[in-house]
């Protein structure tokens, strides 16, 4: 496999990594500052993540459950660590965006390249 896709399939996991590593371990933030990052990660930050993944993933033509099964084995592991069961679903959804992006995307640079 490629560098590249490599950085494709591994960077949403990666941000959603140091992005629950910042909001949990770092003493100096707030609750609420704690608890607006981990909201801000689970409505903004996570599905758009998914979404850039599921264009480039379309694009560079790499295995579709390979790229957002990584994601989403990732994010359910931080959600069972540091959050509960109850943000699990936000998973489905996120699975939902990103395979319609790499539709999307796959389609996109198809009809692009004819």
């Amino acid at each position: 496999m490629k560098t590249k896709n490599v950085i494709i399939v591994l960077f949403p996991s990666i941000v959603m990594t140091l992005i629950n590593i910042f909001s949990f371990s770092i003493d100096i933030m707030g609750e609420y500052d704690k608890m607006g990052t981990i909201i801000l990660s689970l409505i903004i930050i996570d599905p758009l993540m998914f979404f850039i993944q599921g264009i480039m993933a379309g694009k560079e033509r790499i295995n579709m459950f390979l790229a957002l099964g990584t994601s989403a084995v990732v994010f359910a592991l931080w959600c069972l660590i540091y959050l509960n069961s109850s943000a699990l679903p936000y998973c489905i959804i996120y699975i939902i965006i990103g395979s319609l992006t790499y539709l999307f995307g796959k389609w996109f640079y198809s009809a692009k390249k004819s």
